[in-house]
């Protein structure tokens, strides 16, 4: 099973993404789930939201503790704690103009900002 979590603040999409991201796998024959974190948190909050992806039956209905990929939507983000429980082999792609580092993980940077 792969687990992404995808860190943002609210009106980024980073709830649609894992919804999107869900829908694919379903398309393409295997399970998908989408996790939205947030309560009534307003735009510009910080947001988490997770996928998980599986060619198997998803048992699992909890919150997503060791993502294998994290996806961070701001670099402003990277100050709090969103490498937090990533796996050991985990993989932190960052929206960010230049190379960002999360922790020890490694990090993909993508300049996604129109």
């Amino acid at each position: 099973m792969l687990e992404l979590r995808i860190n943002g603040f609210g009106g980024q999409g980073s709830v649609t993404l894992a919804h999107l991201l869900a829908q694919a796998a379903l398309e393409n024959g295997e399970q998908g789930q989408a996790l939205p974190f947030f309560g009534v948190e307003r735009r510009g909050a910080p947001v988490r939201a997770a996928v998980r992806m599986s060619p198997t039956t998803i048992h699992a209905h909890s919150q997503c503790e060791l993502p294998d990929y994290v996806v961070v939507m701001s670099e402003k983000l990277t100050e709090a704690a969103v490498g937090e429980g990533i796996t050991e082999i985990g993989t932190v792609i960052i929206n960010a103009p230049q190379a960002a580092a999360v922790g020890m993980h490694p990090t993909w940077q993508v300049d996604a900002d129109a």
